[in-house]
């Protein structure tokens, strides 16, 4: 099977997905960068040693298989979406950078159709290795017994994703309502509540964002537990773990007294089970390594798609993505516009302290 032939649009975040294409070479060939022409595209242009595109015109469907489009979309003020489209019309298939709403994700498919051609979002951090094990860890468990609640937490950058994730683990949103609760006193996050599926389900968002630099001064990606009746499954960080902790169980002996000291299944049961161990990594080595896999992982699960030509697997994802944009819009009008924040954002080791 020959490579898929793929350009890049825009070279802030598109470094990683630069980079992506890097590690998966027998299987994708980066023909250009589309970009407006900055010194940063050019410096990538000439390391990548492919053509600078700077106007979409040049791009033609039999030169190219699909384009990544790594710029803001419309909804948080940039033209990425007006990019895609574009690109769309050319009969050329779009992987689009999230977050998208609703409204734009819709008229990106209806031109994705009318050109013969596949649109799909990425959610990015949900097909990251940690969250992938999550996500079929979730599935696991809800297919031999009950989810009891989902309780998660996030800086609202990266809410969408977060969104995605839990649709993911639970395999759909099903029925779902929210709302949100109005505290009493200060509270720092932002707090939701509802059912998905008939799920009891919370949230937690730190909503602040520093305007001038949006990329920039999250507190914290994502939290997620899911409780079964069993125990919990535990992402302790995007960056972290993923734990199952068992239910604690003491049995009791013939008087009625607690056994701790018993030698019975219960009693051999570990404590905690890791799925997914940490990583020690620094930051350096999760933009070069850690993210450009999980593009990887993105881009596999697209271009699948595009080469299958599988339309009930398409229309699947379709409508899966539809659902996630909803929920992300709904929960978005709830929490309200993020607080912008201006000060100077702090980092230490802990060593620092």
């Amino acid at each position: 099977m020959r490579k898929l032939r793929v350009v890049v649009c825009g070279t802030h975040f598109g470094k990683v997905y630069l980079k992506g294409i890097e590690y998966l070479n027998e299987r994708y060939e980066l023909v250009g960068i589309v970009a407006r022409g900055s010194r940063q595209a050019q410096k990538c242009a000439q390391k990548y040693n492919v053509p600078l595109i700077t106007k979409v015109e040049e791009l033609e469907e039999k030169d190219v298989d699909l384009a990544c489009v790594v710029i803001r979309s419309a909804i948080i003020g940039g033209a990425g979406t007006d990019l895609g489209i574009n690109i769309l019309k050319r009969g050329i298939s779009v992987l689009q950078e999230q977050p998208v709403h609703f409204e734009d994700y819709v008229k990106c498919l209806k031109v994705a159709k009318d050109n013969n051609c596949l649109y799909s979002f990425n959610g990015f951090y949900s097909n990251l290795n940690i969250s992938k094990c999550f996500i079929e860890a979730a599935k696991k468990i809800s297919a031999k017994s009950q989810i009891n609640y989902i309780d998660a937490a996030c800086s609202v950058h990266v809410l969408f994703p977060l969104i995605e994730l839990i649709g993911k683990a639970l395999e759909g949103f099903g029925s779902y309502r929210f709302e949100r609760i109005e505290a009493n006193c200060q509270e720092y996050f932002t707090e939701i509540r509802g059912e998905i599926k008939r799920i009891p389900f919370s949230l937690k968002v730190i909503n602040k964002m520093n305007a001038s630099d949006p990329d920039n001064g999250m507190e914290m990606i994502h939290k997620l537990s899911i409780g079964g009746d069993a125990g919990t499954l535990v992402m302790t960080d995007t960056n972290g773990m993923v734990v199952w902790n068992p239910r604690m169980k003491i049995p009791h002996d013939a008087d009625g007294v607690l056994d701790m000291s018993g030698n019975d299944k219960e009693a051999k049961m570990p404590v905690s089970e890791i799925l997914y161990p940490y990583v020690s990594q620094n930051y350096k080595e999760m933009y070069e390594k850690t993210w450009p896999q999980g593009i990887g992982n993105s881009l596999n699960d697209f271009t699948e798609e595009i080469v299958e030509e599988d339309k009930r697997v398409t229309l699947q994802r379709m409508q899966f993505q539809m659902e996630v944009c909803k929920v992300w819009g709904i929960i978005g009008e709830l929490i309200g516009p993020a607080q912008n924040i201006t000060d100077c954002i702090i980092t230490r080791t802990i060593n620092e302290y």
